[in-house]
């Protein structure tokens, strides 16, 4: 299953919001893999709630999607924290 997603990540002082393409189930543990995704993860102190947003049939679909999802993300959306575009994949170096 591929799909375009929502995590919302709420830290003790704020919410942030990352958005990215994922290939599995909805409810599979997976909330993201960026940067400041990994971060939260590490630090203990984040709660993560995923929501799918749309499910394609192709996994190239999706990163099509991704890629629009994430620029608006990113230039519309306050606490948006995605740290490069989308539609590509990838891990954004520190």
């Amino acid at each position: 299953m591929h799909y375009c997603y929502m995590t919302t990540i709420k830290s003790e002082n704020d919410t942030y919001y990352y958005f990215g393409k994922h290939t599995g189930f909805i409810d599979d543990g997976y909330v993201g893999s960026g940067k400041f995704v990994e971060d939260a993860k590490a630090s203990g102190k984040c709660s993560f709630n995923i929501e799918a947003l749309c499910y394609f049939e192709t996994s190239e679909l999706a990163f099509e999607f991704e890629e629009l999802l994430v620029e608006n993300a990113m230039s519309e959306i306050t606490n948006c924290v995605n740290m490069k575009p989308g539609g590509i994949g990838g891990y954004a170096p520190p």
